[in-house]
């Protein structure tokens, strides 16, 4: 898909798409124009072309996967300010005599080839105080030396880094069946955000676009007792992605009562000489077991008594 931008000298602009992928946003002879806030991706020539065109913004724009992401040829004083040039073959390209061209604040990285090529010079690629371009490839100190034959520099290189912010994501969930409302909850951001992609045991669950600041929630309601493995995948523009995984283990439903342990007694085979006679209490305490043996003890001594006297007799007479 190609959309041309015309007019110059005061006629004004004609938009134009075009049905074919050379190049995503085409300016020819199209002084003074303003370019913000687009996305070019996948043109197999150009993301942003300008031709003969001068004195214009392009800001806050993004090219990806492009073969090139900006191309300039014999235009001028044009500033490209805070745009993201990511996985280009190409990432800026100057030629044809274009010069005065400001080059400010863009985040430049990960193109294949390289990230800019300047063969005309004259074009300024910081603002000689205390600012220039982030690089993907700039590590730190001194200069950032701009690919051809103009020899450029950016004198306040910054080092870009990650498209995406690491995951915050939970620890493993385990839940009891249709008793809970747990969900998976995922934290992301991104300056470039793409979409999302969430696989459960290793197939596709969910996916959408992703605006870069929302969170990624999956509902766990619907899940039948069994383990689980939720991956999700967060993209970036030009394919760049980070990703997290969280176990979940849906238990069966939890017991509504505890049952109390019970305790068996088994019987005790005592071996008995008898029939057991039942032992009665008196009134007293005494058991009747206990009279019975007192009388008999007190049986004894008397008849004990008897005996002795008698033979006591005996012997006097």
């Amino acid at each position: 898909m190609e959309v041309g931008i015309g007019g110059k000298e005061g006629h004004p602009f004609a938009f134009f798409l075009f049905v074919f992928p050379i190049d995503g946003i085409f300016l020819q002879d199209s002084d003074d124009s303003n370019i913000t806030d687009c996305i070019v991706s996948d043109a197999s020539q150009r993301g942003f072309y300008l031709m003969n065109t001068d004195d214009c913004l392009l800001d806050s724009n993004v090219a990806y996967n492009n073969t090139i992401g900006f191309y300039l040829w014999y235009s001028l004083r044009n500033n490209f300010t805070k745009n993201g040039v990511f996985a280009n073959g190409i990432g800026f390209y100057v030629q044809g005599l274009s010069a005065s061209n400001l080059f400010l604040e863009n985040e430049i990285g990960w193109n294949t080839l390289h990230n800019a090529i300047d063969d005309i010079g004259g074009n300024y690629w910081d603002n000689g105080m205390n600012t220039g371009n982030a690089w993907s490839d700039y590590i730190s100190g001194g200069y950032y030396n701009i690919y051809g034959t103009a020899e450029a520099v950016d004198g306040f290189p910054t080092t870009l880094g990650s498209l995406l912010s690491d995951i915050e994501g939970p620890d493993d969930i385990v839940f009891w069946l249709d008793i809970s409302t747990d969900v998976i909850q995922w934290n992301a951001t991104s300056r470039y955000p793409s979409h999302y992609v969430v696989l459960m045991n290793g197939s596709e669950y969910e996916s959408d676009i992703w605006d870069g600041v929302s969170p990624i929630v999956i509902e766990l309601d619907d899940l039948a007792v069994g383990c689980y493995n939720f991956s999700v995948y967060v993209f970036a523009v030009g394919g760049f992605f980070n990703s997290d995984s969280v176990l979940v283990t849906v238990l069966e439903q939890e017991p509504t009562t505890t049952p109390e342990p019970t305790t068996t007694t088994e019987p005790t085979d005592t071996p008995t000489t008898g029939p057991t006679t039942p032992t009665s209490t008196t009134p007293g305490g005494i058991p009747d077991s206990m009279i019975f043996i007192i009388a008999g003890g007190l049986g004894a001594v008397v008849i004990l008594l008897i005996v002795v006297l008698l033979k006591k007799k005996k012997i006097s007479e």
